[in-house]
């Protein structure tokens, strides 16, 4: 049948040629866009790196192009390159892309700042690429430099919101690492100070509205000069006691006739003072009637006027330093008529050194009850009281229901619903370790139990301690006054409403005066807005934090 021979019926086509692949690198997570040039390549092409085959969908051919989105390494490092075409055969481009580590950050330095200001901070980690952005809580970081692969610096924006951020860097090549909550936006305060008597050592505050203008005023107990000052509209005015060293005040409206009386105690003299306001409306001047005394024994220390038994009238609680008592008197004030009070109730409670207390309807009877610190050596404790007076009872009584072990020396403690279930939770000072303890409060209505959570850092030497919401948050913050430090520290509550752990954010310092000795939580200027104010021992003054 003889031959039959086609004239280039067959032709061998070249092996694809790889002349470049941007870029080489990219994120061990895969998601990279990277470009194959190859010129003339053609047909049905296929793509691995290393030893895994890319998706069809993910790669796309163009004239002398080959576009790939990188699917996920099986591990960092180099991989060979392999296109293969169903005409030209196939070529290898040996450790042709590489899959960088995954970054991550395992610091933001500082982790907080104020949130109307720029704040300069370091971010260190692993796997840093560069070009790479920043984000805080969404909002783009400035001047954002990848200093080395473990290092990125960056400027946190002003931001909207107080409280924690999630801190998040991407690159393209070295994918998205995000430390979360890694910065705190803190509030804002003004700083002013109103001064007390020189040398009076002021120790205590309290507040009332004593010129009827609707904005809280402030009263000082001055120990180391027998008096106490009231601050009205930044007037100071002073009055004597008649006691010795006045170390505690409280306000409150002791004979039910609609105004603000003051209430101190006198640790030397072991007493007590109620001085009653007698001010005629309008005035911004105090003035109050000779201070009516009451003998507390065994070196009286805080005291709370407060309605202990339910019948309306303000009673009043001190603890003995001394002796570890709890001492009551109850309300027996006939409206219109004078100032009068039970004899003092002696509850014997076996506190070591009690230091101070909060007041809170722990078993949510209706009746405040007591968590009493315990400053003595060795105690590190406070102890939970439970409100057995009765309604309308004529003698008052606690009974110790709970012991909260804390850190060491626990010189301070507050209450407050810090994760929103309804039940009053207790935070305690611990003033040599430096922190404070939160106790979770549990249990059904009519029972009292806390469970521990982990200690939170403060400045040295934590005094005092408030609970307050500061940024508006709907749960309240931790605020501790620092007498080594001389600084108030702020911990904004992250928690979420109805959870059982209570979290926090990174702790913010803004500076008060030398020494404080307390602080309270207020609204200075009526804005809606939780301010503080601090006495400061050594600087007989008066730091007032307005929250802006």
């Amino acid at each position: 049948n003889g031959t039959v021979t086609v004239a280039n019926g067959f032709t061998y086509n070249a092996t694809p040629t790889i002349s470049s692949i941007v870029p080489n690198n990219g994120p061990v997570a895969g998601g990279q866009v990277i470009v194959i040039t190859s010129p003339g390549v053609s047909g049905t092409v296929t793509v691995q790196l290393g030893s895994v085959t890319v998706p069809t969908q993910n790669v796309t051919v163009g004239a002398g192009t080959i576009t790939v989105l990188t699917p996920p390494g099986a591990a960092s490092g180099p991989v060979d390159v392999t296109v293969d075409t169903s005409v030209q055969g196939t070529t290898v481009v040996p450790n042709g892309y590489t899959y960088n580590p995954g970054a991550t950050i395992t610091a933001v330095t500082p982790n907080n700042g104020p949130v109307d200001a720029a704040t300069p901070i370091v971010i260190t980690g692993t796997g840093f690429l560069s070009p790479s952005t920043v984000t805080i809580g969404g909002l783009a970081a400035g001047v954002t430099t990848v200093v080395s692969p473990t290092q990125i610096t960056a400027t946190a924006q002003p931001f909207t919101l107080v409280g924690a951020q999630d801190v998040v860097v991407t690159s393209n090549l070295a994918g998205v690492a995000t430390l979360p909550d890694g910065f705190t936006y803190t509030p804002v305060f003004a700083n002013s100070t109103q001064a007390t008597p020189a040398g009076g050592a002021p120790n205590d505050v309290a507040t009332g509205d004593f010129n009827g203008d609707g904005v809280q005023d402030f009263v000082v107990a001055n120990q180391a000069l027998a008096s106490f000052s009231v601050l009205i509209s930044g007037v100071r005015t002073d009055f004597p006691v008649t006691g010795t060293e006045p170390a505690n005040v409280s306000v409150a409206d002791m004979n039910l006739d609609g105004r603000p009386d003051v209430v101190t105690t006198n640790k030397v003299s072991n007493d007590m003072n109620v001085f009653l306001n007698v001010m005629a409306l309008p005035t911004n001047t105090p003035t109050f009637s000779a201070p009516v005394v009451f003998a507390m024994a065994g070196t009286p220390g805080q005291v709370e006027a407060r309605d202990f038994n339910g019948d309306g009238k303000p009673d009043i609680v001190t603890v003995s330093e001394s002796t570890g008592n709890i001492l009551a008197r109850l309300n027996t004030t006939t409206p219109g008529a004078g100032l009068s009070l039970s004899g003092v109730t002696t509850i014997g409670a076996g506190l070591a050194s009690p230091a101070g207390f909060a007041v809170a309807d722990f078993d949510r009877d209706g009746l405040p009850d007591l968590a009493i610190s315990e400053s003595a050596a060795g105690a590190n404790r406070a102890r939970v009281f439970r409100n057995t007076t009765g309604p309308g009872g004529g003698t008052p009584g606690f009974t110790q229901v709970a012991t909260l072990n804390a850190g060491t020396r626990t010189v301070a403690v507050a209450t407050g619903d810090l994760n929103g279930d309804g039940r009053p939770d207790v935070v305690v000072a611990n003033r040599q370790d430096d922190t404070f303890t939160t106790f979770v409060a549990s249990g059904i209505v009519g029972t009292i139990g806390f469970s521990a959570q982990p200690a939170q850092s403060t400045g040295a030497g934590p005094v005092a301690i408030v609970i307050a919401d500061l940024d508006g948050g709907g749960v309240p913050d931790v605020i501790t006054a620092n007498d080594g430090a001389s600084t108030v520290s702020v911990r904004v509550n992250q928690t979420v409403p109805g959870t059982a752990n209570v979290t926090y954010s990174a702790q913010a310092d803004r500076p008060c005066g030398a020494t404080p000795g307390t602080l309270i939580a207020l609204d200075i200027n009526n804005d809606g807005k939780q301010d503080l104010a601090v006495p400061n021992r050594t600087g007989a003054t008066v730091t007032l934090l307005t929250n802006l």
